[in-house]
């Protein structure tokens, strides 16, 4: 019988693979178990008098969410403490999104992603980027995407309103600036809308949800948070690879 001898070295390499292992971001959750929203998440009020609701649905492993009318319900919501690694990819999975426009039949709602360099972001309160699946006319049912800044300026509306249908929403950082994509193509990158600086700062990330004018939204999400670059993965598989040849090579 061979006996296993493990060097110092090997050790050593299967200790940083792992420690790497370790301190990779929370990534995605998927919402297969209850994931706590009145406990472990703020739900910040971004704009209006006061934040939506949104509530697990264990039969369906997703989160549904709903902005109510009586006011502009604009919710800011993501785990308590996260944040955003310098080239990780904000992600999310929208699954449904309806409305009805109540007595106002301008009403709107929307649904998406903000990067911030606040964790409880208004509409005027630093550096943001707000990236959305908004219905400007919930009575029509057709949706865009558009992308605005803390200032409510929109920077990108994509030119044909649709009937909804599920869709990937992701941001992604593009060198000193920022990818918004839909399904895995991008639709609009950030150019000198904010410093390098400013874009750094960006480490807050939530889920957006709105409705206003009377209006009620309901939408489904799922697969929300963050994904670490392709060279995260790839160090992190190249040093399990080395540590497994290593203790092969002293057996």
């Amino acid at each position: 019988m061979k006996t296993l001898i493990v060097s110092k070295t090997a050790l050593t390499v299967a200790t940083v693979a792992f420690g790497a292992a370790l301190s990779l971001p929370a990534a995605v959750i998927d919402f297969s178990t209850d994931p706590n929203i009145a406990g472990d998440w703020e739900n910040n009020t971004y704009l209006g008098v006061g934040p939506g609701t949104a509530t697990w649905d264990g039969t369906n492993g997703d989160l549904d969410l709903q902005a109510a009318a009586g006011g502009t319900f604009w919710s800011a919501l993501s785990p308590t403490g996260a944040t955003l690694g310098a080239n990780e990819t904000v992600t999310m999975d929208v699954k449904s999104a309806t409305g009805t426009p109540g007595a106002n039949p301008g009403a709107f709602g929307l649904v998406g992603l903000t990067i911030s360099t606040s964790g409880t972001p208004t509409i005027n309160n630093g550096a943001h980027y707000t990236f959305r699946h908004t219905s400007s006319n919930l009575t029509d049912g057709l949706w865009s995407y558009e992308v605005i800044n803390h200032a409510g300026v929109s920077l990108y509306l994509s030119d044909t309103p649709e009937s909804f249908t599920p869709v990937t929403m992701q941001i992604r950082r593009s060198g000193n600036e920022f990818d918004f994509m839909a399904n895995g193509s991008t639709l609009f990158t950030s150019s000198g809308t904010y410093t390098p600086a400013q874009n750094d700062a960006m480490v807050n990330y939530h889920i957006a949800f709105s409705s206003g004018n009377t209006a009620v939204l309901n939408a489904t999400v799922d697969n929300f948070g963050t994904i670490p670059e392709p060279g995260t993965y790839a160090l992190l598989g190249g040093l399990f690879a080395l540590s497994f040849v290593m203790v092969r090579r002293r057996r």
